[in-house]
């Protein structure tokens, strides 16, 4: 019993960990600047927009492993979920018209917006799988 709970675990986890992998480097594609440099380069602003929204993705996939019935089905709400997040940057983008360049000069009130609405998005996401 415990070899196969810890072999279902390892499946798992390294199957959503490389989604996770998989959603961050697609995230950070369609973003209009350069996540990592800024990150690279020390702007806090940033680090915690994309801490937050990898925090969101990561409750709804977390949901989807918990309560769906296959690896597969955990794929695709894992595809959903990035997919959510995408849509939260785009909501926030719109709503701070200088969000773009706000980022960019490492103003951390943005990263904050955006980190939060990210998570929120993510949670809400996340109960909508629960049965």
């Amino acid at each position: 019993m415990l070899l196969t709970n810890l072999t279902s675990y390892l499946i798992y986890f390294v199957s959503t960990l490389i989604l996770l992998l998989v959603a961050l480097t697609l995230y950070v594609k369609v973003l209009p600047y350069d996540e990592v440099a800024l990150i690279r380069r020390g702007n806090v602003a940033a680090a915690v927009a994309l801490g937050g929204a990898m925090i969101g993705y990561g409750a709804v996939v977390w949901s989807a492993a918990a309560h769906g019935s296959s690896l597969v089905e955990t794929a695709i709400w894992s595809g959903v979920a990035l997919v959510s997040q995408i849509i939260a940057f785009e909501i926030v983008h719109l709503v701070f018209r200088d969000f773009k360049a706000g980022m960019e000069k490492g103003e951390l009130s943005y990263g904050i917006a955006l980190g939060a609405f990210s998570v929120a998005v993510g949670i809400i996401n996340a109960g909508c799988l629960t049965p």
